[in-house]
């Protein structure tokens, strides 16, 4: 799949979860509620893109590829050496690719630098430790904010002690809950997917309900609304006081908090409206995760002709691999050696038996009453096919590897036409001149190449008769 795609699929995603939350959950009193739908979506919109799920069965079709017609085809293919290399080629693709790359570079270090500034504004102030987190009392220009185990407090506030224990048991909330994970998956999404604004309004959302969290549980345990609300309006943190990855007390979404302590006791709370979310988890599931192959027929690579019945078909064929029906791997050896010097017999397999025979040497009467030597093939010894098979690794000869007679070509997965390139083949070459075989590496697939490979496929008891997956696998050789 390419790059630019996934990014469109995974903004298409981002815009249907996103809107149903900005248009239905967004003012629902549910808080974890919601802040676990805006984590749950913002990781389900990048994984769903990248599945590829057939729920429907696909109308397979295929071609016999027959040897001869196959090595045509490799042949036509290996002589072009005029087809310039297109891997080679620069595009604007390449240009936007490493564009959009230095841009992710650039934000990772940004990133980086919020996390070190952090963790030296943490080091550089007095520390006290509490059970669930550490004060880091500070001089520097952000009053009160969180980050993972830390509150920052700075030393010169002007809070009288009932805000300072609200603002406190706030931070806490944030803290123990664990906030400052979600903004640091937000910011890591930002960094990959900055191009899409959906990503950006997910983490104002997100910070803007770890508010409404922390506002919630200081209202529970102080029971003192009004103050409360008096106290996060009374001041409004500039943007140039704030860091991204801190969850900070005050922010510039003061409304919205003075609207949600006022509704906190509401009928806003719906829970019927967020069954709403199966029907919306289907249809984008059915938008990008369903197999694009479904419903076509793959022409440049599995080739209609429906001269096969279906139970010769392939066993479960993936779309986009080729096939052929290959010759059976050898399941015997049958070895020459002489038994006499000067004299070679001959073996023959009849009905899984391996019959020796040699030349028999005798004294034949003729009509007129004379004697004739003569040489009548003659069967010594008759071995099963698996006794002679034990047999000849005794013996230091050539090896001939023969086929079941009963055993019928097999479907076997192979390279396709328009993978069949001269780099491919030089590829194999050499891992055969590594093996032993020795064969010209000129990229040609010659009668010196297939025969080669042909031997090679025997000894090593291999699919025959085209250029197959298993044989390029021995050979360790991929592409």
């Amino acid at each position: 799949m390419s790059f630019f795609i996934f990014l469109l699929e995974v903004v298409c995603c981002q815009i249907a979860f996103y809107g149903f939350y900005h248009f239905v959950l967004r003012n629902d009193t549910s808080f974890q509620f919601n802040r676990f739908y805006l984590l749950t979506t913002s990781l389900l919109a990048i994984v769903l893109p990248l599945l590829d799920i057939n729920l429907l069965p696909v109308n397979y079709t295929f071609q016999e590829v027959l040897p001869w017609t196959f090595e045509q085809t490799t042949m036509a293919i290996a002589a072009e050496d005029a087809i310039p290399e297109m891997a080679n080629s620069f595009t604007w693709l390449s240009l936007l690719q490493l564009l959009y790359v230095g841009i992710m570079l650039v934000l990772g270090l940004r990133l980086g630098s919020q996390l070190f500034k952090t963790w030296r504004l943490s080091q550089s102030g007095e520390k006290l430790n509490y059970p669930h987190y550490t004060l880091v009392q500070t001089d520097g220009p952000y009053p009160v904010f969180s980050f993972m185990h830390y509150i920052f407090w700075q030393r010169n506030s002007d809070f009288d002690q009932e805000q300072t224990a609200q603002i406190m048991a706030h931070e806490e909330v944030h803290v123990r809950q664990w906030h400052s994970i979600d903004i640091l998956i937000l910011e890591l999404m930002k960094v990959v997917l900055w191009i899409s604004p959906i990503t950006h309004l997910y983490k104002k959302s997100l910070k803007e309900l770890h508010e409404f969290i922390a506002d919630e549980a200081v209202i529970q345990q102080f029971q003192q609304p009004y103050n409360y609300a008096q106290l996060i309006s009374q001041k409004c943190l500039p943007a140039t006081c704030s860091l991204l990855i801190a969850n900070t007390f005050f922010q510039h979404q003061i409304k919205r908090r003075l609207m949600m302590i006022s509704e906190r006791n509401s009928k806003s709370n719906q829970p019927m409206k967020r069954l709403l979310i199966l029907p919306l988890l289907a249809f984008v599931f059915l938008l990008v995760s369903c197999s694009k192959d479904t419903h076509e027929q793959v022409t440049d690579r599995i080739v209609h002709k429906t001269s096969f019945a279906d139970s010769d078909l392939p066993k479960e064929p993936q779309v986009g691999k080729c096939y052929a029906k290959c010759s059976p791997a050898p399941s015997m050896r049958i070895v020459k050696h002489p038994v006499n010097a000067g004299e070679e017999p001959t073996y023959v397999l009849k009905e899984k038996q391996v019959l020796v025979q040699a030349a028999k040497e005798e004294w034949v009467k003729l009509d007129d009453g004379s004697f004739r030597m003569v040489k009548t093939p003659a069967v010594y010894e008759t071995k099963t096919v698996k006794e002679f098979d034990e047999t000849v690794h005794t013996l230091a000869t050539d090896t001939i590897m023969m086929v079941d007679p009963e055993a019928k070509p097999v479907w076997e997965e192979i390279v396709c036409e328009d993978d069949m390139t001269p780099t491919l083949i030089k590829k194999v070459q050499t891992a055969l001149n590594n093996a032993g075989y020795e064969t010209p590496i000129d990229g040609a697939y010659n009668d010196v190449f297939k025969k080669q490979l042909k031997t090679y496929q025997d000894l090593n008891e291999l699919p025959g008769g085209s250029f197959n997956i298993k044989t390029l696998n021995a050979l360790g050789v991929s592409y």
